[in-house]
């Protein structure tokens, strides 16, 4: 079988694994609090990625929740209750975590092509699931400051 064709069907595999299986994380373990998703201070509470447009492009990228029922649309309701938006705010979580171990996993291209065409893909699919952690880390801190104007308690 064509490499490339291999590394396609590998890359669509765990990208479809990945998304069924992030239901089943816990979302009541996403610690917004924790190091790993708080802004860093260059991302000055993610307003750098404004730099990039972000606005323009973020709502135009293919999302999970419009075709799975069972996963959490991605959007504000009206509902802005505390629980609503902590609720967000781990989801945001789940896909930060979620796009980051598909970017590791998609360095596989490379042992399934060992050519500049695996390096190429992995590149590629790393490129393309860093526009989601960058989505997750500009709302995140939006969400938060959202959360904390609602006066309730943050509680992670």
């Amino acid at each position: 079988m064509n490499k490339f064709i291999l590394c396609v069907a590998y890359l669509f595999s765990i990208g479809l694994l990945s998304n069924l299986l992030g239901d089943f994380i816990p979302r009541n373990r996403m610690d917004y609090a924790k190091k790993c998703y708080q802004a860093r201070s260059w991302e000055k509470d993610g307003r750098i990625y404004d730099h990039l447009a972000i606005r323009k492009w973020k709502d135009r990228v293919p999302d999970m929740s419009k075709v799975r029922s069972k996963m959490l649309p991605k959007r504000l309701s009206e509902n802005r209750s505390s629980q609503s938006l902590d609720r967000l705010i781990r989801e945001t979580c789940v896909a930060e975590t979620v796009h980051k171990a598909l970017i590791l996993l998609g360095s596989g291209c490379i042992l399934i092509w060992r050519s500049k065409g695996g390096v190429l893909l992995a590149v590629l699919w790393a490129l393309g699931n860093c526009l989601y952690i960058m989505i997750q880390r500009y709302n995140r801190p939006r969400l938060i400051r959202l959360l904390a104007q609602s006066g309730s308690k943050i509680s992670h």
